[in-house]
């Protein structure tokens, strides 16, 4: 929580920066950069838009005002889903489809879930064998529509 100087009219930029930082690690991600090009006015519902970069993919993040204490939160302006949760879910639906999966990798630490973004894993199955999930994502939160193939030699998660 912020504390709002007595006579400013903006939060201090920086204070916003670290918040942002500190909502990503409490996600267990720490993000490449973080910028907010104007911070929001000390006055409760004043809102910006900042951006944090992840694995090069920026995530815009609304950061609004909630209190006279200058108490911020935080809004994804996308769906977003921590990629070590994803892993973790996928390997759990394949397993209930009675696949013997070992281990699912999945492509950087978080994805941006806009509309249409495709977004891939490697799936190790016992015996050897490995998959690619590929899941389009509708742009609603967490909802896809997932295919899982043969991995051909050659072909990884991002490719």
């Amino acid at each position: 929580m912020l504390a709002l100087a007595g006579c400013r009219s903006e939060l201090p930029v920086d204070a916003v920066q670290d918040e942002l930082r500190a909502y990503f690690e409490g996600l267990g991600i720490e993000p490449d950069a973080l910028r907010c090009p104007a911070a929001p006015a000390a006055e409760v519902g004043a809102e910006t838009i900042c951006r944090a970069w992840i694995d090069g993919e920026p995530v815009e993040m609304r950061v609004e005002v909630v209190s006279a204490d200058g108490e911020l939160r935080l809004h994804p302006r996308d769906g977003t889903l921590v990629t070590a949760e994803v892993e973790t879910e996928i390997a759990a639906t394949l397993r209930a489809e009675g696949r013997a999966v070992e281990r699912v990798r999945c492509e950087g630490r978080l994805w941006v879930t806009r509309p249409g973004a495709v977004r891939r894993c490697v799936v190790e199955v016992q015996g050897g064998e490995r998959l690619a999930w590929i899941g389009t994502f509708s742009g609603e939160g967490s909802r896809h529509r997932a295919r899982v193939v043969p991995l051909h030699e050659g072909m990884e998660a991002g490719g």
